[in-house]
């Protein structure tokens, strides 16, 4: 079996792309398997940038700009609640493929569970970009912002 590496940014998108598909009848156990392992890969790739920023973008930053410590504080505590959301994420849907079987003949049973679990997914995606839209920018601030000091 072949472990397949994705970017962040492909991950993120991987896993949006399956929560925006629509659910066929008769197919949410395969959805749901499809949607649980692009999650998963989201989780790998996630796990890689918290690692990665952790250990050489935010101790750059402060490097670079002392005054930016608190913003990586920040940073450092928004990707621990971003892994917590991801986590909570896949226990949806792992608890939703086990309701699958049960409710095959009936997946109108799990509808409303479904959607939010959806909806919660969506939210952590959104999330998960925003944050890494902020690593970005304090980064990039951290060599190019203007501290005020004169020639």
């Amino acid at each position: 079996m072949t472990t397949t590496i994705l970017t962040y940014h492909e991950a993120l998108t991987e896993f949006e792309s399956e929560l925006l598909t629509p659910v066929v009848p008769g197919e949410l156990e395969e959805w749901l398997e499809r949607t649980l392992t692009s999650a998963d890969l989201a989780s790998a790739a996630l796990w890689r940038q918290t690692q990665s920023s952790h250990c050489t973008e935010y101790p750059e930053i402060t490097l670079q700009d002392a005054e930016l410590l608190g913003q990586v504080e920040h940073l450092m505590r928004a990707d621990e609640a971003c892994l917590q959301r991801l986590a909570c994420v896949l226990d949806q849907l792992t608890h939703l493929r086990h309701l699958a079987a049960r409710y095959e003949a009936d997946e109108l049973a799990i509808k409303n569970a479904l959607e939010l679990c959806i909806r919660h997914g969506l939210n952590w995606v959104q999330e998960a970009k925003r944050q890494q839209k902020a690593r970005d920018t304090w980064f990039a601030e951290a060599f190019y912002r203007d501290r005020g000091v004169g020639d």
